[in-house]
């Protein structure tokens, strides 16, 4: 009888071990549980911040290039401006000179056009 009380005693302690190891090994599952939530989460963060990281480096090459074509813009604007400067400059240069011209024969701007067309023709 002593063998069959040790054993069932026994028997209690590994039923109330196996209760507390399987209370144990739920709470853990519980803890996994939470734990691949969050990886989850954080896989569905990482793709979306990956996502937004490429949209902003397509807005910046476009942005590049964009910048590029007003540099090239501007320097085509620039050469313009230098071009019609040159031109304003030979523009007043004529300009004096026929005012000399009228100066010296001492003509009214009408004449001035015909004493021009004399000297072209």
């Amino acid at each position: 009888r002593s063998e069959i009380q040790i054993l069932e005693r026994r028997v209690q302690e590994l039923s109330a071990a196996k209760e507390i190891e399987s209370e144990r090994c739920s709470a853990l599952q519980h803890k996994v549980d939470e734990l691949e939530a969050l990886l989850s989460t954080t896989r569905v963060g990482a793709m979306d911040s990956t996502v937004h990281a490429r949209g902003l480096d397509e807005q910046l090459q476009a942005a590049t290039r964009i910048e590029e074509q007003l540099r090239k813009e501007l320097s085509a604007e620039r050469e313009m401006v230098s071009q019609e400067s040159l031109r304003c400059e030979q523009l007043q240069l004529e300009a004096g000179s026929t005012e000399r011209v009228r100066k010296v024969f001492n003509t009214s701007p009408l004449n001035l056009r015909e004493l021009e067309q004399k000297v072209y023709w």
